[in-house]
């Protein structure tokens, strides 16, 4: 990631920045939060909650030291809008207590950066390292609870790419 590990480096960013990501994140999770007790037709909120995703990555990829951030955001919230869709469909699909936990994982992760960013040191940045791959074993096992009790398969995959699929969730 870095070339001489021997020197502090310092992170170039807007300072502004951060706020205005932190601000649209925490919008998006209130969006996700109230989403679940809305009673009436959801598909409207459902759209609502996808745009806000979509201002938070956009957010997010402006900036190169966002990237690991980035691609958690997306997966996860890849995840996320496909629970939300489907209890658009049948309010009785339920796991949105999973789709919570996975944004609050999400927060986490982005905590984490910025801690690093704040307090950006060499002994910061093997640790945020470590953090990382923590982060990494986590999702996989979200990963894995998704698509082993949550994700309804359709038709449209072959036997073959199902077991491809299946055996890339069993190894970490």
């Amino acid at each position: 990631m870095y070339g001489n590990m021997t020197q502090n480096q310092t992170i170039d960013y807007d300072s502004k920045i951060i706020p205005k990501i932190k601000k649209i994140i925490n919008e998006g999770f209130e969006k996700l939060k109230t989403f679940v007790n809305i009673k009436s037709s959801k598909f409207k909120e459902y759209e609502e909650l996808e745009e806000k995703f979509n201002d938070i990555a956009n957010n997010l990829e402006k900036y190169d030291f966002f990237n690991d951030e980035l691609t958690y955001f997306l997966l996860i919230t890849d995840e996320i809008l496909y629970i939300i869709y489907e209890n658009c469909e049948n309010t009785s699909f339920g796991h949105y207590d999973f789709a919570l936990e996975l944004f609050d994982f999400f927060i986490e992760i982005w905590n984490e950066k910025i801690k690093l960013i704040k307090n950006y040191s060499t002994k910061e940045l093997k640790k945020h390292e470590n953090i990382k791959l923590s982060f990494k074993k986590r999702y996989h096992n979200y990963r894995r609870e998704f698509y082993w009790n949550i994700y309804e398969y359709s038709d449209d995959f072959d036997k073959n790419e199902m077991y491809e699929f299946a055996k890339s969730l069993k190894s970490d």
